[in-house]
């Protein structure tokens, strides 16, 4: 995953199609990621472009809700990343 600086607020899925994006749950992902940089205080970061670049997929552990949280803990990260902490 990338994140760099936008004037407008941007996700791209650059995952290769012949990936996990078969058998994983990429759109879970980004719903994650997208609870973590939109509604948590100080407010959205709308000036970013995130590209997701990789995703694996495990035929035991994988599932939409593990999908869900991996994009809420990038989330954290992308905040950390821009100086923000973590906060309900």
């Amino acid at each position: 995953m990338d994140v760099e600086p936008s004037e407008e607020f941007e996700i791209i899925n650059a995952v290769d199609r012949s990936d996990a994006t078969v058998y994983g749950y990429p759109r879970e992902f980004i719903f994650g990621l997208l609870d973590e940089i939109l509604t948590k205080e100080p407010g959205p970061l709308l000036r970013v472009k995130v590209t997701l670049k990789v995703a694996e997929y495990d035929p035991i552990d994988s599932s939409p809700r593990a999908f869900y949280e991996a994009g809420r803990n990038a989330g954290l990260r992308v905040r950390s990343a821009l100086g923000y902490s973590h906060t309900h």
